[in-house]
Parts: structure tokens; C-alpha cells; sequence
């Protein structure tokens, strides 16, 4: 399918977390550290002070700094991550605020993260993009990535194999021509333009349109839908692969062994042993996948059915080990307004099972992510609409970002959780990545317009040690 400055305000973090965002917790009147906050700090207390001395080590088990008192809750990423990075407020992604976000793409980079997201001003759309820390804390300004205004859209992005550069693909009227084509742009880690703008498909009759991206041992791949198909009798599902310069290593070629017929939205998944599993949706409904091997052959003559009809493959992801994959669906058969679920598929390509996610009746779930956890299990994220209005609910605003954990078996570790903390109006899930010490959820957010739509784009590290 996605970094060196690491400091968060200590107001912000704190009031993440629940303390007091004027500084250092005190410890009340309670002359015992362990009495008065022992989640936050084994160490003595500082009686002069009224505050934590910094011997102690988190008792949860990681690795906060207590006299800043940014430990209040145990266990929250296992000592992993630096205490910046614990449980910190989302942000806003884009610099600008001005003009409407209508949905982004996100990898991990070397140093951290990137993302970039379409915005539409007035009749026009363009391509922006920016760096974030290990934190999933913004750096730098924009990267103004196309300026065209014909967007059409959302961007995908991915690192380049073998490279500390990121390439960023999208669609764009006249891109290749005739109609919208998938262009591409590589960057290196600082951001900075590496080479020339290219077309990735050879087909450019109509439109076709960037739907995922992915990182190979040495290059990378796309793939999007291609709308030229109901005129060509072709395939609808295509991909392509890249050297780490941005030339073509393939060519364009068809995802699905079957080529009449329907299929949409084809998604990219990194296996371990440098191969990759594709999966997409069948005009029929029914989410289907197939593997590729490191040396550019598929390993499945027949496609894998993913699962029944009328559920949509919406996301891939693979676990950390490379050795499995996951994928999310919004299944339509049992709720019309769509529950969240995943699949789990071996690097043998047995969909060994499905598991629901999210399915309260009559609400919608949608929009699945999901990212592969260190040793096994699955970060699992969605747009969650079924706290609407409930008066006790965390978010009862609108829409909003929920997350859960399973292990390697899809056996939820604990309950789900809201992701963001900006929760005013609705949100909507676009991307996520995998980093080096948590996953980067990114979503659409109308909090900052009064919730007319004209909105904006958050982010927010959820680190894989996060006790929940």
C-alpha cells in the first residue's frame, strides 16, 4: 500500500490524557506516590514539589516521563515510543484550511509518515501532501502535488522498495490524453520532488482511476480501476509494477483471471516473501483476491473467494511478519446499511476465517482498515455511525472513527475504542499506515466548518502497545 522533530506541546499531551494541561500533576495531599498515583510513576514523590521525582519507571510498563506527569494511564505503549508519542490529540494535516477535503491516502515513509488528500475548491480539485513524525505529528509545510485543479479522485500512496523515497499516484483528467489517467510522482524523505511526473497506464481511452499502492522489495506497484472496459471488452481490474526510478517493470495487466464482467476498486497487499495479494469486488458483489509471486507470476490460476455476495473488499493490510493478510469488508447481506468486517487470508491463500468487526442493526459501519500488529494480531479501524445521539455515548455528534484489537485468530483484545479526539460533527475514516512504533489513522473531519461538509483532515498515532 506509507518521518526529525518529535516534540508535542505538554499542554497538548497532557490534556490528552486527562491531566492538567498548566503543567505537572501534583500529587494532592497524599504524601505516598504509590497512594496517590501509582499508575503514573513507581518512583518517590517529591514532597517540596508537590510533584513526581523522576527515579520511577512507569508501573503499566512504559517508558513516560512522570515529573510530566504524561503516564496517567498504565500500559499505554508498552515503552515502545517515545512519551510524545503516547496517546497525543490528533491534528490537523493540512496547513491551509482553506476548501473541502474529500479523501486521502497514507504510508509510512523513513522518518515517519506521509499523507496526501484531495482538495476541491470551488469546480476545481487538486493534490496536496504533507510529512509527519513517528509521532504522526506534522513537519514542514504543503507539498503542492498537482496545481492542475483536475483531480479526479483520491490520491494512494506508498514507499519505493529499496529507496528512502515515497511515490504518490492519482487520477487526473487529460492525465494520459484522453479522459482521467493515473499519474505518479516520487518524492524523496524530505519531500522534495524525485524525477518527473509519469502515466502509469498504457490503456488511456476513458478513464481509469488509482484505487492502491503498495511497496515491492525494489520498486513499487498500483493498481485502478480502468472505466475504458464496457467499450473494450477488457479487464476493469489492472495493476502495474515500478522500478525504484519510477519506470515500468511490467506493464499493465489484468488483476482478475476472469476478464468480462464487473470488477471494481482492485486493492494492493505486501506479502512477506516479496509477493502480493490483490483483491477487489465483482460486479456480482462478492470480494475476491489473488496472489502474485516476488518474480511477477500469479500463484492463483482461479480467484479466492473472499466471501458471500453483497459485501465490498474496502482495504488490505499485512501482518508484520509479512506471513498473512487481512481483509476489510463492509458486507451489505445481513444490514443494508453495512457492517464491518475482515477476512483473514494465509500466505498459502486459505481464507482461514471472517470475522465481524461491527454490526449494530440498521446503523452503518464502514470503511474498514486495518494494519498488522507486531508479534500477530490486527489493528482493525472504521467509520462508526452507531452512537448517533445516544446521550452517554463518547462521540453522539455524528460519525465517527472507531478501532479495535484482535490477535493473529481475529479474537478482539478488549473493547473498541474512539479514535478521535476532535469529535464535533462527523468523521469519516480515509487511510491507515503502519509505522514503526503504531498506526497512522487518517480521517475526513467536518468539525472545522460547523459540520456543513466543508471540511477538513485529521490524523492520529495509535501506538501498538496501546492498553486497552
Amino acid at each position: 500500500m506509507g518521518p526529525l522533530s518529535r516534540r508535542v506541546a505538554v499542554a497538548i499531551l497532557a490534556g490528552a490524557l486527562g491531566c492538567d494541561p498548566g503543567g505537572p500533576v501534583p500529587d494532592a495531599a497524599v504524601p505516598a506516590d504509590a497512594a496517590a498515583d501509582g499508575p503514573s510513576d513507581a518512583g518517590s514523590l517529591d514532597a517540596a514539589g508537590g510533584l513526581d521525582g523522576s527515579p520511577g519507571v512507569d508501573a503499566g510498563g512504559d517508558s513516560g516521563d512522570a515529573a510530566l506527569a504524561t503516564d496517567a494511564s498504565p500500559g499505554e505503549d508498552g515503552g515502545g515510543l517515545p512519551v510524545e508519542c503516547e496517546q497525543a490529540d490528533d491534528f490537523a494535516i493540512p496547513a491551509d484550511p482553506e476548501g473541502l477535503v474529500t479523501g486521502a491516502g497514507t504510508a509510512a515513509r523513513t522518518g515517519g509518515f506521509v499523507v496526501a488528500w484531495t482538495m476541491v475548491d470551488g469546480i476545481e480539485s487538486f493534490i496536496r501532501a504533507r510529512l509527519l513524525d513517528d509521532c504522526g505529528v506534522p513537519e514542514g509545510g504543503e507539498i503542492a502535488v498537482d496545481v492542475s485543479g483536475l483531480v479526479v479522485g483520491t490520491p494512494v500512496v506508498t514507499a519505493v522498495g529499496g529507496t528512502d523515497d515515497f511515490a504518490i499516484a492519482w487520477s487526473r483528467e487529460d492525465g494520459d490524453g484522453d479522459g482521467a489517467g493515473v499519474v505518479f510522482q516520487r518524492f524523496g524523505s524530505d519531500g522534495s520532488a524525485s524525477g518527473d511526473e509519469a502515466v502509469a497506464n498504457d490503456v488511456t481511452f476513458d478513464d481509469q482511476i488509482a484505487s492502491s499502492a503498495v511497496a515491492l522489495p525494489s520498486g513499487f506497484a498500483l493498481a485502478w480501476t480502468d472505466f475504458s472496459a464496457g467499450v473494450l471488452v477488457r479487464p476493469d481490474a489492472v495493476m502495474a509494477s515500478f522500478d525504484e526510478t519510477g519506470e515500468p517493470t511490467s506493464g499493465e495487466f489484468a488483476v482478475s483471471p476472469v476478464q468480462d464482467g464487473s470488477q471494481e476498486l482492485p486493492l494492493l497487499a505486501a506479502l512477506g516473501d516479496g509477493g502480493l495479494l490483490a483483491a477487489w469486488t465483482d460486479g456480482g458483489w462478492t470480494p475476491l483476491a489473488r496472489r502474485r509471486d516476488a518474480v511477477g507470476g500469479w500463484t492463483d490460476a482461479a480467484a479466492l473467494q473472499i466471501a458471500e455476495l453483497d459485501a465490498h473488499a474496502v482495504a488490505t493490510g499485512a501482518a508484520a511478519d509479512g506471513s498473512s493478510l487481512a481483509v476489510g469488508l463492509t458486507r451489505f447481506d445481513a444490514d443494508d446499511a453495512g457492517d464491518a468486517e475482515i477476512a483473514l487470508v494465509t500466505a498459502d491463500g486459505d481464507v482461514v476465517s471472517l470475522i465481524s468487526i461491527a454490526a449494530v442493526a440498521g446503523v452503518a459501519e464502514r470503511g474498514v482498515q486495518v494494519a498488522g500488529l507486531p508479534g500477530g494480531g490486527w489493528l482493525v479501524a472504521w467509520t462508526d455511525d452507531s452512537e448517533r445521539g445516544a446521550p452517554l455515548a463518547e462521540d453522539a455528534s455524528g460519525t465517527t472513527v472507531r478501532g479495535a484489537k484482535v490477535d493473529s485468530e481475529g479474537t478482539p483484545l478488549g473493547a473498541s475504542f474512539v479514535i478521535p479526539t476532535t469529535i464535533d460533527f462527523d468523521q469519516e475514516l480515509a487511510a491507515a499506515a503502519a509505522g514503526e512504533g503504531g498506526t497512522l489513522l487518517v480521517w475526513t473531519d467536518a468539525s472545522r466548518a460547523g459540520g456543513d461538509r466543508d471540511g477538513g483532515l485529521r490524523a492520529r498515532l495509535v501506538p501498538d502497545e496501546l492498553g486497552r
